[in-house]
């Protein structure tokens, strides 16, 4: 299935790496061996990293609404019981923590160097494919609320911690309310179109509101090998700090605060927060 990049259109690219057989992701959703073909690619143009691959466009999609978060071979744990261990770390072993003060310490001092206008709470963040619910109840406190939309059927548990949940995957206009955040942390390299997930989502947002978004670092094909998780089948696209800044331009967004970012399980990644232009 060779395509155009989204994000500049050209329809020239070079093969970085291929696979010959299905991946354990796939395998689950009973993708065959039988005229297999997926490969990561660079755009000649823009550089944008991006995945081909032979399976139907929809496959991932039952696996996202079924299994992706159950009791799989990758998953060590439930989502109930990933939820207990990962809010019950320190704050010096919590990747969720840390993204959350460097997120919270961002905005503080945006505001306090008159990069966006300072505002009064409450305010109300709507975590995007967060259907673990740990982003959404350790963002919560004393200024902030949280909800959390998700297309995994099992996870309605996020209930029972005072969170709004709904089932379902994301669309820009959706909801009957506005929020003050957006957030996708490692969400868009999964979603078949990313450009069209964005585009228009500031209409989701109260005036001076912002988006958090993280994905991985297209570093990751110099420093990480082929085989390596991070490439699997359900990772659609790879950007870095110049692609990911476009693509945010386009939809109407202004990046205001970009870090790369080593995570705990090994792999790179990039995070930044915008601002509705």
């Amino acid at each position: 299935m060779p395509k155009a990049c989204i994000l500049c259109k050209c329809e020239k690219y070079q093969t970085i790496w291929s696979y010959q057989e299905p991946d354990q992701y796939e395998a689950h959703i009973r993708i065959t061996a039988e005229d297999y073909y997926r490969a990561w690619v660079q755009c000649t143009n823009c550089g944008f990293y991006y995945s081909i691959y032979s399976r139907p466009e929809n496959a991932l999609d039952e696996l996202y609404e079924t299994a992706y978060r159950g009791n799989v071979p990758w998953r060590k744990m439930g989502v109930e019981e990933t939820f207990k261990k990962v809010t019950a770390l320190p704050p010096e072993k919590s990747e969720t923590k840390t993204r959350i003060n460097w997120i919270k310490g961002e905005l503080a001092r945006l505001r306090k160097e008159g990069f966006v206008p300072e505002r009064l709470g409450p305010y109300e963040l709507l975590d995007i494919g967060g259907g673990n619910g740990i982003m959404g109840y350790e963002f919560q406190d004393k200024d902030w609320k949280s909800s959390v939309i998700d297309p995994n059927d099992g996870v309605s548990f996020v209930k029972t911690v005072g969170l709004d949940y709904e089932q379902g995957f994301y669309k820009p206009g959706m909801f009957t309310r506005k929020f003050d955040m957006l957030s996708l942390v490692n969400v868009l390299e999964h979603v078949l179109d990313p450009v069209a997930v964005l585009d228009g989502s500031a209409r989701d947002l109260n005036p001076g509101g912002f988006i958090y978004i993280e994905v991985p670092d297209a570093i990751n094909f110099k420093l990480k090998p082929k085989d390596d998780d991070i490439f699997n089948s359900c990772h659609l696209w790879f950007w870095d700090p110049i692609t990911l800044g476009g693509m945010l331009n386009r939809v109407g967004y202004d990046p205001l605060a970009v870090k790369r970012f080593h995570a705990a399980k090994g792999h790179y990644g990039l995070m930044v927060l915008a601002a509705a232009n």
